[in-house]
């Protein structure tokens, strides 16, 4: 497609003639760099996008984590039996709200209002 040009130079007294072989340089070819940049963008939507959907999974753990890092004093929650610190108002995995005093059951070991005279998980009577 493309031939060897000829270019003739003149000088003070005598002509040069100058080969130019090949073809000439293509211009730089950005397409590769476009969709890589497109595909880690794309890659790090995705990953906020999953990371924003299971903050809500993962944020008991956290809390967890927080309360031993501070080395809070633990109970075990009357509905889903898991260790959660005995500062917490509701239970982190099962969603249990706690009033303020709580006492433990005698018969099943469920942690209910200490006003209480029936438990609500056993039916276990109380005398006052």
């Amino acid at each position: 497609m493309y031939e060897d040009e000829y270019i003739q130079v003149q000088g003070s007294s005598d002509i040069q003639t100058l080969t130019v072989k090949g073809k000439p340089a293509p211009p730089p070819d950005y397409t590769s760099l476009i969709v890589g940049t497109v595909v880690a963008v794309v890659i790090i939507v995705i990953m906020g996008v999953i990371f924003f959907k299971k903050r809500e999974k993962i944020k008991p753990y956290l809390m967890i984590l927080k309360a031993k890092i501070k080395k809070e004093e633990f109970i075990e929650c009357g509905e889903c039996g898991k260790k959660i610190p005995k500062t917490f108002k509701k239970c982190p995995y099962c969603g249990a709200e706690f009033e303020e005093e709580l006492v433990k059951c005698s018969e099943c070991s469920a942690f209910i209002p200490a006003s209480a005279n029936k438990c609500p998980k056993c039916g276990a009577m109380f005398e006052e």
